[in-house]
């Protein structure tokens, strides 16, 4: 996907599940696309919570580490099923009612400000 290089007014957020099958090992990818501060580049970042959807499962022995520098693009995407820890992810055990799962990114920047945007999902039953 080319995202356009136009100045981007607010936060844009992809976080998905590989599965969309309840209760299957799964990677997750996340793309995020920042908006741009008053001289033109990207906002600095202070903080960045993401949630996936209610019921996910993290098992936080088996995350792989980063290894890129400060200076390097954080573009990573986790596709790792599962190692000798266990599943990384497990995707919830139900499908909700509406037909989707939810996922929340929430970004606080150096000077205060906080953007938020939702992810939607559909699930496989």
């Amino acid at each position: 996907m080319k995202i356009a290089t136009a100045a981007r007014a607010q936060l844009v957020s992809d976080l998905q599940l590989a599965s969309h099958t309840p209760s299957t090992p799964t990677g997750a990818t996340l793309r995020l696309v920042w908006p741009d501060g008053p001289d033109g580049k990207p906002k600095p970042e202070n903080e960045g919570v993401f949630e996936l959807p209610e019921g996910t499962v993290v098992n936080e022995a088996a995350i792989p580490t980063c290894t890129a520098s400060d200076e390097e693009p954080s573009d990573q995407v986790i596709d790792l099923r599962a190692t000798d820890a266990g599943a990384f992810i497990t995707t919830p055990p139900t499908c909700p009612a509406g037909g989707e799962w939810i996922s929340h990114t929430t970004i606080t920047y150096t000077d205060g400000t906080v953007d938020r945007a939702t992810g939607v999902m559909p699930y496989h039953a």
